[in-house]
């Protein structure tokens, strides 16, 4: 009987990842974990990823309205959901952190006779890979010093699908299957690309019988998740992993997440960028993304790439600019203007600067609008 990840409950405060978890990632590259997010907040977004999909397998990896940021309101709340942030941070041990990855995906299992006319690009059954080929253009860093973390967020039930996701977990510092090379032995590093398990490992079973005998090795090692709604698999970018076969008819619905280290600049953006899409994010009526990015607190919007309070960024002329865009949505502006302040204070110290009249009149303009609401809800 192949086994199986005993998912471990996270903590309801305080480090989201128990250290038995922490510690599972750490040294084997992946742990399942239950109860990071709200079950509400699951349903939903399970609900909007079968609305938007329509129930049909989505091109994993394709721009699409699957991908952060959505008309999916609790898709956008999972990328930046302070529980996942605080994952994140523990394992990377930083808070200088990026997302390079957000986007929902609907896998669909196929019959018989349509599996044995598969594309060999097809994820049906995956070939054991790591993830790192197609996110940068480097090789990950050392193992005790990982350049990011990933998370596959399950939506469905194992139970009614399939489609368990297959780990390979690493045994110590001495483990073949993790040595430094090891990892380039796989379809799309030194040699085409096959997604497809029996035609990847064809190829090599024809040319290349150690690099077989090697990968059949991980096979035979394989830990399965057997996941429940909400569950999520937390792993690493050089961790050995593959997709499997969802039952025929029966759609799976999950969330692929990433972030990296600020300075792993090798590890490129799985999508385009997040301010792309703002001309088209609750378009013709509403202003989606600014209206998103103004809710969120300054560390959530930084992880996007915004600038931080004390940035470089910000100055007197930044400070006005960005008040003015986030116009009327609420955007507290107070961190940046502090942050400002005490940056500059030890160059023009007891100044009152012009950072200090932003604040004032971003306040002044909120109370008048507040004072306009009260009118008009008066009348």
């Amino acid at each position: 009987m192949a086994a199986t990840f005993a998912a471990i409950p996270a903590n309801a405060a305080g480090p989201v990842l128990p250290e038995q978890a922490r510690r599972q990632w750490a040294e084997g590259g992946a742990v399942l974990v239950s109860g990071v997010f709200p079950e509400e907040l699951i349903r939903k977004l399970r609900g909007d990823i079968r609305r938007i999909s329509g129930e049909r397998k989505t091109k994993f990896g394709r721009e699409s309205a699957l991908t952060f940021p959505s008309e999916s309101a609790a898709l956008n709340e999972v990328t930046v959901h302070p529980r996942i942030l605080v994952i994140s941070t523990q394992l990377l041990e930083t808070k200088e952190i990026r997302l390079s990855q957000a986007e929902g995906w609907a896998k669909t299992g196929v019959t018989k006779e349509a599996f044995a006319k598969r594309d060999p690009r097809e994820a049906h059954d995956q070939r054991v890979h790591c993830d790192y080929p197609n996110h940068t253009l480097a090789h990950p860093s050392a193992w005790e010093s990982p350049d990011a973390v990933s998370f596959i967020l399950y939506l469905s039930d194992y139970d009614d699908c399939a489609g368990g996701t297959a780990v390979v977990p690493r045994r110590g510092a001495s483990d073949p299957a993790y040595a430094p090379t090891a990892l380039t032995r796989t379809p799309g590093v030194l040699g085409a690309w096959i997604n497809d398990r029996e035609m990847a490992e064809a190829r090599y079973a024809e040319g290349e019988e150690e690099v077989y005998r090697f990968r059949q090795q991980l096979y035979a090692r394989e830990v399965y998740c057997k996941f429940k709604p909400g569950d999520l698999l937390v792993y690493r970018q050089d961790t050995w992993h593959r997709g499997t076969r969802v039952k025929a008819g029966v759609t799976r619905f999950v969330m692929n997440l990433t972030y990296r280290r600020q300075w792993a600049e090798w590890i490129g953006h799985w999508h385009p960028g997040w301010a792309r899409k703002n001309y088209h994010i609750g378009w013709p009526h509403r202003r989606g993304l600014e209206a998103t990015i103004a809710r969120l607190e300054p560390f959530q919007r930084s992880v996007l790439g915004f600038p931080a309070p004390g940035h470089p960024y910000w100055n007197e002329y930044t400070l006005a600019a960005v008040a003015a865009r986030y116009k009327g949505l609420g955007m507290d502006m107070a961190p940046y203007v502090d942050g400002y302040n005490k940056r500059e204070q030890p160059a023009a110290a007891g100044s009152s600067g012009g950072a200090a009249r932003v604040l004032a009149q971003q306040k002044q303009k909120q109370r008048q609008q507040q004072q306009q609401q009260q009118g008009s809800s008066s009348a």
